[in-house]
């Protein structure tokens, strides 16, 4: 009894110490969180907020979504947010900075996507990212280096990761990109492949110029199957209205319906990161590209 009695007030003592430890590191997080969002909002970027990470986009690609146990290459730039760049695997930029370049591998980096031994900030930014994009990963220093110094880096430094994904593979993906190269290999008519990640094949001219709008409005008929045939959607009707964003329209249609005239009739051949992505829509399962078959018929200009 009098054990427990003499003892208790260190424990007491030594519990009020965690409870303060944890406080002011939460307090340190969120001044940094809001230092980050700052720098984002001034540099006018679109960001997202998910698992205690920022993810802003530098440049649009809509290749494979990153999800828990994708094999994963990457490049990047490490840097603080104010510009001071202390690590990449680019040999320019190390060059361009005075890093060290011996003892350096200039090649991508090779993951498993949540795994392995990478700086946590990166480790949960990677799984905001899509294939071939380019972005940054910002996150407070509980989730980089916290009290410790690295380089030029401070300790409690926010950092800023600069990450591009070079190629995005799981088992369902190899399967879905062979379903597509077969085919392509036997279509009718000859596709053309677009930058944004679709093929589009023209079966019929027309004598139209206009181009519809991303954002804009257009009257056209569609049908959309799997590759199998498989019938998944078709217009009610022969001129039905199709609004060009992605809140309202498959973003493949929205990407793809742009490159097209008033009267061209097109197959345009769409893999999952167009469509429903890796979830399940209606009857369409995560990596089943689409095949659609569509007809411009008229623009509406918004007022």
């Amino acid at each position: 009894m009098i054990f427990r009695i003499t003892r208790l007030p260190l424990l007491i003592l030594f519990l009020i110490a965690i409870s303060c430890t944890k406080d002011l590191e939460s307090e340190m997080v969120a001044e940094q969180n809001s230092t980050i969002e700052q720098f984002l909002k001034s540099n006018s970027y679109n960001f997202k907020y998910e698992n205690g990470v920022y993810y802003a986009i530098d440049s649009i690609a809509y290749g494979y979504k990153v999800a828990t146990g994708d094999s994963l290459q990457f490049w990047y730039v490490a840097k603080t947010l104010s510009n001071q760049i202390f690590d990449t695997n680019i040999k320019s930029v190390a060059l361009a900075n005075n890093l060290d370049t011996l003892f350096r591998t200039f090649r991508p980096i090779r993951t498993v996507a949540g795994t392995g031994n990478l700086v946590e900030g990166v480790k949960r930014g990677l799984l905001l990212a899509r294939g071939k994009q380019k972005g940054k990963v910002l996150f407070a220093s509980n989730l980089g280096f916290g009290g410790n110094e690295f380089g030029p880096v401070p300790a409690w430094s926010p950092l800023v990761y600069d990450i591009q994904i070079v190629s995005v593979s799981n088992a369902n993906i190899k399967l879905e990109m062979a379903s597509i190269a077969n085919y392509l290999n036997t279509a009718s008519p000859n596709f053309a492949y677009f930058n944004e990640g679709f093929w589009l094949g023209l079966t019929v001219q027309g004598t139209g110029n206009q181009v519809p709008a991303n954002g804009g409005n257009v009257y056209a008929w569609c049908k959309i199957s799997k590759l199998n045939g498989e019938l998944v959607y078709r217009t009610a009707n022969q001129n039905e209205l199709f609004s060009l964003t992605p809140n309202n329209t498959m973003l493949g249609l929205v990407l793809s319906l742009t490159k097209l005239k008033v009267g061209d009739v097109a197959f345009i051949l769409l893999p999952s990161p167009l469509t429903s992505g890796p979830q399940k829509y209606d009857e369409v399962y995560p990596y089943t590209p689409l095949i659609c078959e569509v007809r411009i018929d008229s623009l509406k200009v918004n007022n």
